[in-house]
Formats: C-alpha cells, sequence, structure tokens
C-alpha cells in the first residue's frame, strides 16, 4: 500500500505503510505521521498554515424543527451546506483580486456520543481576518467553533494527522488550495531543473 502526493509525474509517492505493517497496529501511527507530513508539506509549499478550525453543530432549535419536523440533528448534508457557506463566506470576505484567497483543508468527523458531525480543518492565507469574527459567524449559524492560531512547531501531525485513522466520514479542500499547490510543485520543478 502506498499514498500520492498528487503530483501528475509521480515522483511524490510516500509509502504509507507495508503490507507486514498493516497486520500491527503502526500502520495508524505511521498512516497519521505521513498525512500530516504532507499536510505540512503543502503548508510550506504555499504561504503556510495560519489557523485550525473545529466547527460543531448545535442541535436544531424549535424554529428549525417547525419547517422540518422530522429533523432531529445535523447530518452529512447539513455539514457539507455548512462548510460550503463557511468558506464561500470566507472567500468572499477576501474577494479581491491583488490578494491571494484563503485556502482550507477539512476533516469530517462523527461525534460517536451524538452522533453528529463536526469539522476539523486548517485554514491558510487568512491574512488581516480577525479569527474571533468568524467564532462568531459560526455561533449564528450553527454551533460552536475554536479556531486558533496554528502553531507550526506542533504541525499537522498535532492538528489532523490524528483524524485520519478515527471514524472520520469525509476529506474536504479548497478549490484554492489544489491550485496553489499544483503551482507551487510547477514553479519548484522549475527551479530545480
Amino acid at each position: 500500500m502506498s499514498g500520492y502526493t498528487g503530483d501528475e509525474g509521480g515522483q511524490g509517492v510516500i509509502p504509507l505503510a507495508s503490507s507486514d505493517k498493516l497486520k500491527g497496529v503502526g500502520w495508524r501511527l505511521e498512516l497519521q505521521q505521513t498525512w500530516g507530513d504532507f499536510l505540512d508539506q503543502i503548508g510550506r509549499d504555499l504561504l503556510g498554515w495560519d489557523w485550525y478550525c473545529t466547527l460543531t453543530f448545535r442541535d436544531p432549535d424549535e424554529k428549525q424543527r417547525s419547517k422540518a419536523p422530522n429533523w432531529t440533528r445535523p447530518g452529512w448534508s447539513y455539514a457539507h451546506i455548512a462548510l460550503k457557506q463557511f468558506t464561500r463566506t470566507l472567500l468572499y470576505n477576501r474577494f479581491d483580486a491583488s490578494k491571494e484567497q484563503p485556502y482550507w483543508i477539512a476533516l469530517m468527523e462523527m461525534q460517536k456520543w451524538r452522533g453528529v458531525p463536526h469539522w476539523h480543518m486548517l485554514m491558510g492565507n487568512c491574512g488581516d481576518l480577525r479569527r474571533m469574527d468568524w467564532v462568531d459567524w459560526w455561533w449564528e449559524g450553527f454551533g460552536i467553533a475554536r479556531i486558533l492560531p496554528y502553531r507550526e512547531d506542533l504541525g499537522a501531525r498535532f492538528y489532523l494527522g490524528k483524524y485520519l485513522t478515527k471514524d472520520i466520514a469525509d476529506i474536504q479542500a479548497s478549490p484554492q488550495l489544489r491550485e496553489c499547490h499544483r503551482r507551487a510543485v510547477a514553479s519548484s520543478s522549475h527551479v530545480r531543473g
């Protein structure tokens, strides 16, 4: 079993775990570390990571339940709609052709005790955006958000690596992340070659 970093030339292949290691529990740690290293490299290739976010959902209130009486708690679709609204609002807030747009990667995890999804994400190129404005924005629409400064000394292994081997439901990445990473890899290959 091997991982692939995404470059079309195949030069970025990272071995995740050999079939021997899959028989034990060591593969989880190796996968978490490799995933974290991969995200750290993306951060280095771009402008770095600025924020680590955890976005959770409150249960529907009476007004929401009156509109949809069978809706008892947030689910998969609701979590995706919320993430899309959050990231689109964030992008539109920075809509300026002279600025690079924020980029992000998010992992959805299910809360076992509630059966409700929530998001863990890294965000970069946030510039002059205020974290607490986005905590407030999320609270008004969806629930509790923790948006903290990203600490490079902890790295992506600390922030997102552990969630890859939990009960994750989905991984989403911004178009800006994919495009910025593609450009960074292309420009670094020109420098090397």
